[in-house]
């Protein structure tokens, strides 16, 4: 993805925010936009290239712990880790995919350990509608009423609920892959992001974009904002296991297992 496209994606991210949440509680938000916007390319990358990123994340929990033990917080206890770090340290752990039953309601990957009540604002996980109607129903990809939505989206240039589509011709690609993987999963079984790679080495795989759930504070899994769609065939497909990156926990569940 080349700097343009991502900045183009980030503003239209806050833009689209402010047109769902409205521009009081938007504002209140600015902030943390401005401070995440800043913190991957000013503090986490320098970091990971003079330090490593094991050493890294050990600074980030050491001055977690730190604050941790002085109450240094202004409201919430949360542990703030880069993209960069995520990226280089996080292991992808496999999990039963009928253990993820519900997904979160307040979506985001910006805090590693994040306290509040966040975990209790979620929803029962359902299969995807549209992969019922693909792989259940078995009705034409152009008759789902995602394509019928991704289409009206990309009329209307709102290319953030068309998974970044922006013609006709994308939107027909995006469900031919979708449905390519589906059968690419039910013979081959289900690969990880970087076993694809080397299968595509011009395929856009990255680790942090496997199936991204949080752990609440009981040590549930809960779905974050990527793999609705390949976690539905995984569990249509009645899979034992699947590839996840763990992107969110709660404070409370981290603080019972000793993490800090």
């Amino acid at each position: 993805m080349n700097i343009n496209k991502s900045l183009y994606q980030r503003y239209y991210k806050y833009f689209d925010f402010v047109r769902y949440y409205g521009l009081f509680h938007s504002i209140k938000q600015l902030p943390r936009v401005v401070f995440q916007f800043f913190w991957n390319p000013f503090i986490d990358y320098p970091l990971n290239i003079l330090l490593g990123p094991k050493k890294t994340q050990k600074l980030y929990f050491d001055f977690f712990k730190f604050r941790c033990k002085n109450n240094l917080f202004f409201k919430k206890r949360n542990l703030w880790i880069g993209k960069t770090t995520l990226q280089n340290v996080h292991k992808v752990t496999y999990v039963d995919p009928n253990k993820i039953n519900h997904v979160a309601e307040q979506k985001g990957t910006s805090f590693y350990i994040e306290s509040g009540d966040w975990d209790l604002k979620e929803r029962e996980l359902l299969i995807h509608p549209t992969m019922k109607e693909l792989f259940v129903n078995k009705i034409p990809y152009q008759e789902t009423q995602q394509y019928k939505n991704m289409q009206k989206f990309v009329k209307a240039k709102n290319y953030g609920k068309c998974y970044w589509c922006r013609t006709q011709g994308e939107i027909d690609n995006y469900f031919k892959k979708l449905i390519s993987a589906y059968h690419s999963i039910k013979k081959d079984g289900y690969k990880t992001q970087e076993e694809l790679k080397k299968e595509d080495k011009n395929g856009h795989y990255d680790k942090i974009n496997e199936i991204r759930v949080s752990i609440d504070r009981k040590g549930n899994y809960i779905l974050e904002n990527a793999g609705s769609h390949r976690l539905s065939i995984a569990k249509l497909l009645k899979l034992k296991k699947v590839p996840v990156i763990v992107v969110r926990i709660h404070y409370l569940w981290a603080k019972s297992e000793g993490l800090i």
